[in-house]
């Protein structure tokens, strides 16, 4: 079959120079590239027909999409890894389909067009330029005609030129901006998760704005009362918002106030006063409030994202940010309870993409602690149709796949999620993890510590990234993490002492620091907190492991064994934390007793280091 159609061939410059540098780095850094294409492809209606090694062969619904796509493409190769420069070619032609893939004259001139283009440059035919005219504001040089190489006749052809709207979002001066948590004065304590549920969405929002550097949530919500110009000062931010929120029934007033970091003064300040149905065209309207009062300007992409005014349920929304509340205190109790909020939330309000992505995650966790069918796939995959751009859905859906020992496939999912939030804690939580099971030790690190700095009050990227400096081989990195999870850790076990997860982690913790009487009793407690948690019960495994108890470790494994779920056997047959034990026979027969329960093909043969 014949069709026209938009094609655009791209390519690694200098790919086998890279190689020979640096073959496997090279290959997990363009692996890593194609995954963080992923979310554009999708907004510019592009698909990949094919790849081959450096190179790509993508297909596009019109011209104006491909150019457009190209443009973005190249300004997320710069900005996921400056080192791999891309070339690329476009062209609108002929084209024959079979099976699925493109051939014919129209691809022939795509992929002599990339070889023409520089490094990092979009080279397209008369034909797109044609297409394109009147409706992209791109500048274009002329080159002129060209012979190509088994192409009959000279085709006229044209470079983008220098800032494209894609090129100019990464390159425009930024200001920072520190939003503090909005006092909750509606007069009941019980309001406080409210008020930051209603800051946090506020900071989400602002972080969608090329022009504005956002703090982090978690730094934000950790500044003690200083003063604005203080607070400019410690973070490096020009500006800090601050507000109270006061939830009266069905309606919401929220009054903020910007402030200049330099002096002080008040530069904008507003009061809205909304039923609560309209909480998210609020929190629109007071972010766009701050762009016109910064005099920022917006793209289109970013004005559109901001025009929320589809009202959502009041009762919903509270539920949603009750939810979103337990699920950041970490503690496995509360997750039949979170699953029930969730679910009340989508039973009220089915297009409500956040509610199903941390429904999902949830019931995937549950599964893992508790054994269950409901892994939660159907719950994320129903979050991402409702929005493709949604972070913490993609960290589930990554989450899925390394449970199942699908490592190339829980990268590309965190490859995504990290593009569209860098400072996501639940993606580059997911992130750590994967790179933990290939043993890309240096990668988990860097994720599990970004994790820990974005939310100081857990401790789970904190105590991961131990594993990490000791499958490293660096003892000393690892004490040091030691001791600064601990804190963490004996910060929550104070407040709740029930919290099994947190003494769990503790235990295996102490047991590496030599303090090994109170390591078995933080090891009892959490046995006796949650004796069917067997996600809690393989932290123990670990703790014995790691300090030397192979045979308490073995006892323990072969206790849980004939419980685990598919999902945490995978993770257990290739924790490095488990690495001391597996020359022995006792290890190798609990595991291979644990897979004989499998024997319907729900559990993958993973080797991350095939």
């Amino acid at each position: 079959m014949r069709k026209l159609a938009a094609v655009l061939c791209i390519d690694v410059a200098s790919y086998s120079k890279l190689m020979g540098r640096d073959e496997a780095g090279t290959l997990s850094r363009v692996k890593a590239a194609f995954a963080a294409f992923d979310p554009v492809l999708e907004r510019h209606h592009g698909r990949i027909v094919k790849l081959m090694g450096d190179g790509a062969l993508i297909e596009f619904a019109s011209a104006v999409d491909a150019t457009a796509g190209a443009i973005a493409l190249q300004s997320v190769a710069s900005a996921t890894d400056p080192t791999l420069r891309f070339r690329m070619g476009l062209n609108l032609g002929d084209v024959i389909v079979e099976d699925g893939d493109l051939y014919g004259e129209g691809v022939n001139i795509a992929a002599r067009l990339q070889a023409l283009a520089q490094p990092g440059g979009i080279i397209l035919s008369e034909t797109v330029r044609e297409h394109v005219g009147g409706k992209l504001n791109v500048a274009l040089e002329d080159l002129g005609p060209m012979s190509l190489k088994n192409i009959e006749r000279p085709i006229r052809v044209f470079a983008i030129q220098g800032d494209s709207p894609a090129e100019a979002k990464s390159s425009r001066e930024r200001i920072g901006i520190c939003v503090l948590p909005f006092a909750n004065i509606s007069g009941d304590p019980e309001q406080d998760y409210f008020s930051a549920g209603v800051t946090e969405d506020i900071i989400i929002d602002l972080s969608k704005l090329s022009s504005l550097t956002v703090i982090s949530r978690a730094t934000s919500f950790g500044m003690k009362a200083l003063s604005a110009r203080a607070i400019a000062q410690q973070l490096n931010v020009a500006y800090v918002l601050e507000g109270n929120v006061r939830k009266a029934g069905e309606r919401i007033r929220l009054s903020a106030q910007l402030v200049d970091g330099t002096n002080d003064a008040t530069v904008w300040a507003e009061r809205f006063d909304r039923d609560i149905k309209e909480v998210l065209a609020l929190q629109s309207d007071l972010a766009k409030a701050v762009v016109e009062a910064l005099r920022l300007r917006l793209l289109p992409a970013e004005r559109q994202a901001l025009e929320r005014y589809a009202p959502t349920d009041p009762e919903a929304y509270k539920l949603f940010l009750l939810a979103r509340q337990y699920n950041v205190t970490g503690s496995e109790r509360h997750l039949p309870l979170i699953i029930r909020l969730c679910r009340r939330v989508t039973d009220l309000e089915p297009g409500n993409a956040r509610a199903w992505a941390l429904l999902g995650e949830t019931l995937n966790r549950l599964t893992r602690s508790i054994g269950g069918t409901e892994t939660g796939e159907a719950e994320i995959d129903r979050a991402l149709e409702l929005d493709a751009g949604l972070a913490s859905a993609h960290a589930g859906k990554a989450l899925l796949f390394l449970y199942r020992g699908q490592f190339e496939e829980a990268e590309r999912q965190c490859a995504i999620a990290l593009q569209l939030e860098p400072d996501d804690y639940a993606a580059n939580l997911a992130a750590g993890r994967t790179f933990v099971m290939l043993r890309r030790f240096n990668d988990a690190i860097r994720h599990f510590e970004r994790a820990a700095a974005l939310a100081p009050a857990d401790y789970n990227a904190a105590a991961m990234v131990i594993q990490c400096y000791q499958g490293k081989g660096d003892e000393q990195a690892a004490l040091d993490a030691c001791r600064r999870a601990l804190v963490r850790i004996e910060r929550i076990v104070a407040a709740e002492p029930d919290h099994s997860g947190a003494i769990g982690h503790g235990a295996g913790i102490l047991a590496l620091l030599g303090d090994r009487e109170r390591a078995r009793e933080w090891a009892s407690r959490a046995s006796l907190l949650e004796p069917d948690n067997i996600q809690l019960q393989s932290n123990l495994v670990c703790a014995w492991a790691i300090s030397g108890d192979a045979a308490s470790a073995l006892d323990a494994l072969e206790r849980i064994a004939p419980k685990m779920s598919p999902e945490l056997l995978v993770w257990m047959e290739n924790d490095n934390d488990l690495d001391s034990l597996r020359s022995l026979p006792r290890f190798a027969q609990i595991i291979l007793a644990a897979r004989s329960r499998f024997q319907n093909g729900t559990l993958p043969d993973c080797d991350p280091l095939k």
